[in-house]
């Protein structure tokens, strides 16, 4: 039993979760009450019964966005989609059914959750559109990191990744950048010597990460600091498709205030990079990938 709680701890960490009560108009309980939960890239249907007391649970769901019903004979069923669910998140979804014909239904398009009343944890996740769309030098997705309360970064986080620690060196809340556990697609991802990232994802790998600061469940071990949780994209029923290049140079950087001072140029800097890659339910493959860097550093001591 031991060993099977903990093979499926970092499955939960990398999943969402759908909870609630379904109740009629009186506030009377409605046992027997079927929430039938679908990924609306995958078609992924799971389903939940509500029991005796008129509570449902459904767990282990990617991130995403996902389509939900509930539904019960002698009521108007209820159906809801674009509901976003992100990695880590316990959504509390209560609903009030109608008496009425099945034929009718109460539509929901797009409910925002503004409140997490099911975990105490602190800290914030860092969705697939800040990972695209906001600048980063050194396309180091863990530089996101920044946005979050409570994350002090080191000088380095922003460049390009060349090693384990400089780059992703974190002190959260005023503990040591070694007190930090980092989880990709809830499996361990942690270097032994620096507790620093094997892996450091791309941003085009990357669908979203949550950074906890506090107070985190205890399925999250071995850390004291905070604890960097990253899920990676998935195929869809859709075929998809990217292609760009990344290009940096000295002449789009302003010169240091300590080289202007003393009367030196910029250094020589290049940084280019093309992709492409392509994704869908099947596979998703990586077709071409290249990056460039030439750096010139000039240096004066005495």
């Amino acid at each position: 039993m031991i060993v099977v709680a903990l093979v499926c701890a970092p499955i939960w960490a990398q999943t969402a979760s759908v909870t609630g009560r379904v109740t009629d108009a009186s506030g009377g309980v409605v046992p027997g009450a079927t929430v039938t939960v679908v990924n609306q890239a995958t078609a992924l249907e799971t389903r939940a019964i509500c029991n005796a007391e008129g509570y449902y649970t459904v767990s282990l769901l990617p991130p995403g966005a996902y389509r939900l019903a509930v539904e019960k004979a002698g009521f108007k069923p209820i159906r809801e989609r674009d509901l976003q669910l992100a990695v880590g998140q316990v959504a509390r979804l209560d609903y009030v059914l109608a008496v009425g014909s099945v034929n009718e239904a109460i539509e929901v398009n797009a409910r925002a959750i503004l409140l997490d009343s099911e975990t105490s944890s602190l800290g914030a996740v860092i969705g697939s559109k800040q990972v695209t769309e906001l600048p980063l030098l050194g396309r180091n997705s863990y530089a996101l990191a920044m946005l979050v309360p409570g994350v002090r970064p080191s000088s380095g986080v922003n460049n390009l990744v060349i090693d384990q620690i400089s780059t992703v060196s974190y002190s959260i809340n005023g503990q040591r950048a070694s007190s930090n556990e980092f989880l990709l697609d809830g499996a361990p991802n942690s270097a032994a010597a620096q507790n620093q990232p094997v892996i450091n994802p791309n941003p085009d790998m990357v669908q979203e990460f949550k950074v906890e600061t506090n107070s985190f469940s205890a399925e999250f071990g071995r850390a004291a600091g905070g604890v960097f949780n990253v899920v990676t994209r998935g195929g869809s029923n859709d075929l998809h498709f990217t292609l760009y290049e990344f290009f940096r140079n000295e002449k789009l950087n302003a010169n240091d205030w300590f080289a202007n001072r003393a009367g030196r140029q910029r250094p020589g800097f290049m940084m280019a990079g093309i992709r492409r890659s392509s994704s869908s339910t099947v596979r998703r493959c990586g077709l071409s990938r290249g990056l460039r860097l030439r750096r010139h550093c000039r240096t004066r001591g005495s």
